[in-house]
């Protein structure tokens, strides 16, 4: 498997997911007129990357906006990081603006509603 990297346009996220270090991140704004057909390739990486049992795995994300679209596809992306540490150790790390309250309350939403722990941390 190869790493996935997806450099960010005007409405999607920059991606990387490396498999060597195993480190994921999501950056930017993410408002893609097809959310799902976007996320998929994330998606299956990330599924792929679990099966093959790694060690660790840090996420981090430095989301600035996503659409309610966007929203379902994260909500999917954190189920596959929750299987994923419960296999391996794993380090989630949600990154927001100085006083950006919605986004400091999405990541504990999404904590709460996956089951992942998700350190959020102001920039």
């Amino acid at each position: 498997m190869e790493s996935l990297v997806i450099p960010h346009t005007d409405d999607t996220p920059y991606v990387n997911l490396d498999i060597e270090k195993g480190f994921f991140v999501l950056e930017n704004c993410s408002f893609p007129e097809d959310a799902a057909g976007f996320y998929t390739p994330i998606l299956e990486a990330l599924k792929s990357y679990l099966a093959m049992a790694p060690k660790s795995f840090t996420c981090e994300i430095k989301l600035k906006y996503f659409n309610t679209s966007s929203a379902k596809q994260l909500l999917q992306l954190f189920e596959i990081i929750r299987q994923i540490s419960g296999h391996c150790t794993t380090t989630v790390t949600w990154f927001y603006d100085k006083g950006d309250k919605d986004m400091q309350q999405a990541a504990e939403r999404y904590s709460r509603l996956s089951g992942v722990v998700i350190v959020t941390k102001e920039n």
